[in-house]
């Protein structure tokens, strides 16, 4: 079997980070991930995370003596663990606990003295179970269980398990959900928009700075990958969006409470804003302003409004620049529903 060698890996990143460090031709670039789901057998095999600890270090090495900005992302996780004959996954918070040397449980102590020096962690939560749905495993994580993994990275963060000298961020690198259409038994596609502005609002609120959605444009035919931000054509340029394009540039949820409704996005143009909010009774009718709110220097706004609605009623949010978000039902779909994010 290849014994796969992490110092040549740490060699190919070097020569990867000068290649595009802006002094040549190539474009610039400066963030570097290590691998993608490597407790997946089907990505990196035998999946040990001491072995792809010292993939991370020989990669972090060799990245930062380029240029000390560029930033290393390490996880990428597959978000299910398997016991499969033909493949097999670790469940990413046993795997991360390993490559992290930490113990299991509330109050995590070390338990080996290695350390691992990344800038940045990441996780793919895909989910069978809605934006705020749990996985079934206790250590799988779906988007509902970010903030277990999040609090994993903090106490590794803060026992000096991560080295790093840049402050640690959270990152989303791969997310979505096929579509109906054009796959059968899929999400459709309206619900599915709301889904993602949703599943934007709960990576938020779990500390995720930046998401990356998987697929630009549905791949075609009725099989996978058809969880594009366009339905599949010619050439891009052809493509038509789908209404989830708006939520995933334009996120905007609405939630009923008590006399009031709470809402949160987070505008296009990623900067601070007037963000008008607007109320229409039912699906049809006229849009009449209800607030006004400011976004802060990332784009990001919420409030809870002082607002007499029904589950009639449907929010929107408006902003120069951004344009109009989807038009948002404050009924909430049943919490029964269950798409895979493969369509199945």
């Amino acid at each position: 079997m290849f014994t796969p060698q992490a110092s040549a890996l740490g060699q190919f990143a070097k020569a990867l980070a000068l290649h595009y460090d802006g002094k040549h031709d190539a474009p610039p670039a400066h963030v570097f991930q290590v691998w993608n789901e490597p407790n997946l057998s089907q990505d990196l095999s035998p999946v040990n995370a001491a072995a792809y600890r010292g993939m991370v270090n020989a990669v972090a090495t060799s990245v930062h003596a380029v240029s000390g900005t560029n930033l290393v992302v390490a996880g990428g996780l597959d978000p299910f663990g398997n016991k499969a004959k033909t493949w097999h996954a670790v469940s990413p918070l046993a795997y991360m606990r390993s490559l992290l040397c930490l113990s299991k449980g509330t109050h995590p102590h070390r338990t080996c003295r290695n350390v691992v020096h990344f800038d940045v962690w990441s996780h793919h939560p895909y989910t069978f179970n809605g934006p705020f749905g749990h996985a079934t495993r206790p250590d799988d994580v779906s988007l509902g269980d970010l903030p277990k993994m999040r609090t994993l990275l903090r106490a590794a963060v803060k026992s000096h398990r991560v080295v790093s000298s840049h402050p640690v961020q959270f990152w989303v690198t791969e997310f979505s959900w096929d579509t109906l259409p054009p796959r059968r038994h899929a999400a459709p596609v309206g619900l599915a928009s709301r889904w993602t502005a949703e599943a934007l609002y709960q990576m938020w609120r779990s500390g995720v700075s930046l998401v990356t959605w998987f697929g630009l444009e549905d791949k075609g035919g009725n099989g996978p990958y058809q969880s594009g931000l366009f339905f599949h054509a010619s050439s891009l340029a052809r493509a038509k969006a789908k209404p989830l394009r708006t939520a995933f540039r334009f996120p905007f949820v609405a939630y009923l409470g008590r006399g009031n409704v709470s809402v949160w996005g987070r505008d296009a143009t990623s900067d601070t804003q007037v963000v008008a909010i607007q109320r229409r009774h039912g699906t049809h009718g006229n849009w009449r302003t209800v607030a006004r709110i400011r976004s802060n220097r990332t784009g990001i706004f919420r409030a809870k409004l002082k607002l007499a609605a029904s589950k009639k009623d449907w929010l929107r949010a408006t902003a120069a620049g951004s344009g109009n978000s989807l038009a948002f039902s404050l009924t909430r779909p049943s919490p029964k529903l269950r798409y895979g994010p493969w369509g199945n």
